[in-house]
């Protein structure tokens, strides 16, 4: 009688572990960091209130494979020539940016990510402002110094701090 009850476990076991393998998704490939070459760069919104200016961009996924973005974008002022700024980036939320927490965030085929770059137009007083003229953005997670876009401003950045949030499935206002 033992033995029976140990075949019927076994039996049961064997069935439903191989079924519960066959439908999992534990045993799926991950997801790739998304490379800069997937991804097209825009600004979606732009504002500014009590000397900070703020600029919300998307990174779009282009290509027809799905890849994950997860924290800040790096960062770094350009002059007018594209030669490097110093460039100080402060992570999380600034005057007109959310504290935000950071997350995996899944582009599918035409999926979005968004960020918020943040910066004073005023310097403090007794200081000078680091121009900036352009501003490079690559994707976080990525080691490729091609970056996805170089942005354009349309008035000079004051650096050289600027507050970076980490990328999100949405755009965040304050």
């Amino acid at each position: 009688m033992l033995s029976r009850i140990f075949l019927i476990a076994g039996l049961l076991f064997a069935a439903f572990g191989s079924m519960r393998q066959s439908g999992s998704s534990v045993f799926s490939q991950p997801i790739p960091t998304c490379r800069p070459a997937q991804l097209t760069l825009s600004s979606v919104s732009e504002g500014a209130a009590g000397g900070s200016v703020r600029e919300v961009f998307r990174w779009r996924n282009r290509s027809t494979a799905a890849c994950v973005l997860q924290g800040y974008p790096r960062v770094q002022l350009l002059d007018a020539h594209h030669r490097a700024l110093p460039t100080v980036v402060l992570h999380g939320a600034g005057y007109l940016t959310p504290l935000t927490p950071v997350r995996i965030v899944r582009l599918n085929r035409d999926g979005a990510a968004f960020f918020s770059l943040e910066w004073g137009d005023n310097p403090p007083v007794g200081s000078h402002c680091v121009v900036s003229r352009y501003v490079l953005l690559i994707p976080p997670g990525t080691s490729s110094p091609q970056p996805s876009g170089g942005w354009a401003e349309r008035w000079p950045i004051c650096g050289p701090s600027l507050n970076v949030s980490p990328v999100t499935p949405q755009a965040l206002y304050n």
